[in-house]
């Protein structure tokens, strides 16, 4: 948890503010176990979530997006490269959500403790 919070703080994705004229989004924390080959517990993950399932659509937001490539276009990008003898590289980003800009202000509530 302290990970997830330092990464929060170093990404300044929040700062504290007087609650306008608005519905605040309530938050919460998602425990989740993650498992290395053999099946052993590898490490313990936590993430901040806000509860969004509390929104209405129209009322609260107008659209969502999540940009995760298909894997009909990973295969396409593969085939292309290995005809062509290329090299492909990945990487990944722990925290590649923080990343991202906003067009709007969210507000949520800040967890007590």
């Amino acid at each position: 948890m302290d990970e997830e919070i330092d990464s929060l703080k170093e990404n300044k994705t929040w700062q504290v503010e007087d609650l306008p004229r608005c519905q605040a989004i309530s938050c919460r924390w998602v425990f989740t176990l993650k498992s290395n080959a053999d099946g052993n517990i590898d490490k313990y993950k936590t993430r901040l979530v806000i509860k969004s399932f509390n929104q209405r659509e129209r009322a609260n937001y107008n659209r969502t997006f999540s940009p995760v490539a298909k894997m009909t276009t990973i295969r396409s990008i593969r085939s292309v490269a290995a005809n062509k003898k290329m090299h492909l590289a990945q990487f990944y980003v722990s925290t590649v959500f923080l990343y991202g800009e906003l067009e709007e202000t969210i507000y949520i509530m800040q967890l007590s403790g």
